[in-house]
């Protein structure tokens, strides 16, 4: 009986291991080229956000304006969404499954308007 009983826990044991080993493995890794991309979006963001333009943009939900700057710097379709602490402010795209995502945030004013996420979607 007890030897019934390890081959069952044995058998187990090995299908945890295969299944964990397998979720390991089908999930996709970022390309360098992709890094790069997010990397070159997230310097612009930044840039934008130096010279005050990118605080305007967003405190309007000017996301067709920002879309256009972030795909002649990139050459690639871009999809920008922008949030506030609870809520999404402008509509979410349909995405593809091959996306990447940056994230930026911006603080807000004291009383007047609350902080800001941009996010921009990257299609592969």
């Amino acid at each position: 009986m007890k030897g019934q009983i390890f081959v069952i826990e044995a058998l187990i044991a090995s299908s945890i291991l295969f299944l964990i080993l397998f979720s390991l493995l089908s999930i996709s890794h970022v390309s360098e080229k992709s890094y790069y991309t997010c990397f070159a979006i997230h310097r612009a963001l930044t840039s934008l956000d130096a010279n005050g333009s990118l605080r305007n943009i967003t405190f309007l939900n000017d996301t067709k304006t920002l879309e256009k700057l972030l795909e002649n710097l990139v050459q690639k379709k871009v999809f920008v969404t922008f949030f506030s602490i609870d809520q999404n402010l402008t509509s979410l795209p349909q995405l593809s499954r091959r996306i990447s995502s940056v994230s930026y945030y911006i603080s807000g004013d004291f009383n007047r308007t609350l902080p800001r996420e941009i996010r921009v979607y990257v299609i592969e």
